[in-house]
């Protein structure tokens, strides 16, 4: 009724993108982990470490403008996109994002 008393959500292009490439990323996350069976003697940041390896050249040409702003976004997106697709119990995958903590400044940063 009273239109012009709601507030206007302001809509952020880099948050726009963000969740776009955590889509994207969710995607292919969800595909390698249907095409490749995971063991139960290798940890989950592993095969997290090894699906990640190749998408940062892959996130910096599709997704500059995020990697530029920041590195760490790409982890970030690696991360929200696994949590997201729901492979894995939601503990299971904070736990390996953990052990995965020290690599992330010096391996994709």
């Amino acid at each position: 009724m009273f239109r012009f008393f709601k507030k206007k959500k302001i809509l952020d292009p880099m948050e726009d993108l963000l969740n776009l490439a955590i889509e994207d990323l969710g995607e292919k996350w969800i595909s390698y982990s249907k095409s490749t069976r995971f063991k139960v003697s290798v940890p989950l940041s592993e095969n997290i470490d090894m699906f990640a390896q190749p998408l940062v050249d892959f996130f910096k040409n599709r997704y500059m403008t995020l990697y530029q702003f920041s590195g760490s976004i790409f982890w970030y997106a690696v991360s929200e996109a696994i949590l997201i697709s729901k492979t894995h119990p939601q503990a299971e995958v904070k736990f390996a994002i953990k052990q995965l903590d020290t690599k992330l400044d010096t391996k994709y940063g």
